[in-house]
């Protein structure tokens, strides 16, 4: 879990733009689930007036994300994407803790895969 990678990609996007945007990333989504490293992603739309999207990316390790990014085809692949917005913003971010909740098993202790340490279990119970 230590070495998560979590990108968030904000994008300023005109109202306008927005249908333009949701088929873009549902192009994205259909092929980047397949991309060795990729775990997750998400497309998280503004509230009220604002206009700043946020694309959230979590990959195995920065390894798996960088050897993507750096790929011929990701440019080809993220081009319309990144065409919606008139200004865009990408930071990266190591997953150093995280809830339970979301990954706990029917009878709400967490998936083996998932294990928290003694540390994080006094954390999460304090």
């Amino acid at each position: 879990m230590p070495d998560t990678l979590r990108v968030c990609f904000f994008l300023d996007v005109a109202p306008a733009r927005v249908p333009d945007l949701l088929a873009a990333y549902d192009r994205i989504r259909q092929e980047v689930h397949a991309v060795p490293g990729h775990l997750r992603d998400q497309l998280c739309a503004p509230l009220g007036e604002d206009t700043t999207w946020l694309l959230t990316s979590e990959w195995r390790d920065e390894e798996a994300f960088t050897a993507w990014e750096r790929s011929p085809g990701h440019r080809t692949l993220a081009g319309p994407l990144r065409s919606c917005a008139s200004a865009a913003r990408s930071l990266r971010f190591t997953v150093v803790r995280q809830t339970p909740q979301g990954d706990l098993t029917p009878t709400g202790q967490p998936a083996p895969s998932t294990q928290l340490t003694q540390e994080d279990q006094w954390t999460v119970t304090r």
